[in-house]
């Protein structure tokens, strides 16, 4: 076994400061008309995409990773001058007579406005655990505010799936028991950072044989479904 973060980088998400103003729900972007260029990304495949943002646990309920979340993350340029004319330059002139500027989250930012683009992690984690242990496969590409841990793995391509093998060894019984091994002292959070840093995880053999064993259990429910 090897701590995760011999693997990954494992870290906070990202605190906006001003979830009202850089965070806003997709019908508030709709009505104030806001310009996509500023909610919406290229993925890899040049397709565009929602800068979906996680910021309650309430908004994920399975490791698949389709997240219930009507927030979009805002990533709006550093020079101001290039959103002049725009209906995000009126929200930020909204938020600064609103005094948004002023508050201590964001103050010290310099602009600002200015969040540049957080990476995107390839499997989440919720700093809070309720009911049942959750690790998720971010299929989704969405951004996470600091109520979760993001996990960014060194080398994604090392292994096929290797996210969702390791998510797979995250949520299983033997994982979530590893995990409670390592984990530290009761916190506000059940799960902070540092203890999944030192989330233990299998070799490279074990996982590709997660994939295996997945496989092999769907054929078997399969021929199941036919008697």
């Amino acid at each position: 076994l090897r701590p995760l973060d011999s693997m990954a980088d494992v870290s906070g998400g990202i605190r906006t400061g001003a979830n009202d103003t850089f965070a806003p729900e997709l019908t508030d972007i709709v009505d104030r008309q806001i310009e996509d260029v500023y909610w919406q990304r290229k993925d890899s495949k040049g397709e565009s995409i929602d800068n979906v943002i996680l910021t309650s646990l309430d908004e994920v309920s399975s490791i698949a990773g389709i997240p219930d979340a009507e927030r979009r993350l805002l990533l709006l340029p550093e020079d101001r001058n290039e959103l002049k004319g725009t209906n995000a330059d009126s929200l930020l002139k909204q938020a600064e007579k609103g005094k948004i500027h002023k508050r201590p989250s964001v103050r010290n930012r310099d602009p600002w406005w200015y969040l540049g683009e957080p990476p995107t992690p390839h499997a989440i984690i919720p700093k809070q655990q309720r009911h049942r242990w959750l690790v998720i496969d971010n299929v989704s590409k969405a951004f996470v505010t600091d109520a979760f841990i993001g996990v960014r793995f060194n080398e994604p391509d090392r292994l096929t799936n290797l996210s969702e093998k390791v998510v797979l060894w995250m949520n299983s019984s033997l994982g979530l028991f590893m995990s409670e091994l390592v984990q530290r002292e009761a916190h506000v959070a059940d799960v902070t950072v540092r203890d999944a840093h030192e989330f233990p995880i299998p070799e490279d053999a074990v996982l590709d044989q997660i994939d295996v064993l997945e496989k092999a259990s769907r054929a078997f429910l399969e021929r199941l479904e036919r008697f």
